[in-house]
């Protein structure tokens, strides 16, 4: 009988954006295995062009004994190899047992392999699933028996047959995910220094890498926060307009929409002023595996909170006057048509006018994307 819920919690921590699900405390590999009735797993990853595997995760058994763990698996790695090779010809998803693995080994139990991992470890019997895709890096999963059991039980491949495909989207959203972490750490770095918060999201609104900035918008839950690794907005309004936007701006990241860069203010639970935010389609081009990911480049500016950019890089591209440098700043620093008239002396028709002047000039339908179009500037 399958155990739903524990089913469900695999599921769960699967396919959670906040927090990888492979590191070195993961406990996913341990529940994939109980699940499946098993004693522990392995997950391998295959370099074709290469012809070399890697260990991607292990179940806890072998990582209390991660030397002598290492030690067998470069004493076997031939006979390994030979059995991956044959697995990754295997239909996708489709359970291989050890026999069919190592055909041409008819004593395979009394192999010095098994008899080892039978002594050091208490596993036996094995069987493997192939998870590969449209990449260079093919991957599948090992399940191992208990020594004690001479059989392999249909439970167990039904089981492993079930989870496989979870687990292989997982492992793609992981590396995915990596790339997009190492690729663009530096970017946000420096947009920290900014104090302009940039999130990377998915189609769905899952967060896939912010910055510290906007780390802090979020926990401070003051219009815009992240629950369940998801960006939401308050309020409600706010939320699915949000939402809609960004699903829209994802599709025209691969030409499925189009949605271009757009902006909207997001008002804080305190009342206080508001938050810009700008949306840009963001698509990768990478490897295979990578470059159907469809997502949003979410830049969130803090209109209490004067920025740490200057006008005057982008004033130069448009051809502002000193006059209009002058309130482009203070566009930036958050203020009001109002505000400016009273910090100028002039009328407030004179400041909308003003201000409507400045956005005709630099290209921009409203202030939140001037906002951006100065800050995006200011990072080079």
């Amino acid at each position: 009988v399958m155990d739903i819920e524990l089913f469900s919690r695999i599921l769960q921590g699967l396919y959670s954006p906040s927090t990888s699900q492979f590191d070195e405390n993961s406990m996913i590999s341990d529940e994939i295995a109980r699940f499946s009735g098993v004693s522990g797993m392995t997950i391998l990853k295959y370099n074709g062009r290469q012809h070399q595997y890697q260990l991607q995760e292990s179940s806890r058994i072998y990582r209390k004994e991660t030397d002598t763990f290492s030690g067998l698996s470069a004493k076997y790695g031939a006979f390994e190899l030979r059995a991956l090779r044959r697995l990754l010809r295997q239909q996708q998803y489709i359970p291989m047992t050890d026999a069919e693995m190592w055909p041409d080994e008819p004593g395979l139990l009394e192999t010095e392999m098994f008899v080892e991992t039978s002594k050091i470890f208490g596993v036996g019997r094995r069987f493997a699933v192939n998870m590969s895709g449209a990449s260079d890096w093919n991957s599948g999963f090992v399940m191992h028996v208990d020594h004690r059991k001479t059989d392999i039980s249909p439970e167990s491949l039904r089981a492993a047959s079930l989870i496989a495909p979870h687990l292989a989207s997982a492992l793609a959203l992981e590396q995915m995910n990596n790339v997009l972490r190492k690729q663009y750490a530096v970017m946000l770095e420096l947009l920290d220094s900014m104090d302009i918060g940039v999130c990377i999201v998915s189609q769905n609104g899952d967060v896939i890498i912010e910055n510290r900035k906007a780390s802090a918008v979020f926990a401070d839950q003051d219009g815009i926060s992240k629950k369940d690794g998801k960006i939401v907005a308050y309020p409600q309004a706010s939320n699915g307009e949000l939402r809609r936007r960004i699903t829209q701006t994802a599709l025209t990241a691969i030409g499925q929409a189009s949605l271009p860069r757009n902006a909207m203010v997001i008002t804080k639970r305190s009342l206080r002023s508001p938050y810009w935010i700008e949306i840009s389609p963001f698509g990768h081009a990478g490897s295979d595996l990578e470059k159907n990911f469809r997502g949003a480049l979410i830049r969130i500016v803090d209109s209490d909170r004067k920025p740490k950019f200057k006008v005057e890089p982008f004033a130069k591209m448009v051809g502002l006057t000193s006059a209009e440098i002058e309130i482009g700043q203070l566009i930036c620093s958050g203020y009001s048509a109002s505000d400016i008239a009273d910090i100028r002396g002039v009328s407030i028709h004179t400041a909308r006018s003003q201000i409507k002047s400045i956005l005709a000039k630099s290209g921009c339908s409203n202030r939140v994307l001037f906002v951006a179009k100065v800050a995006s500037l200011s990072q080079f």
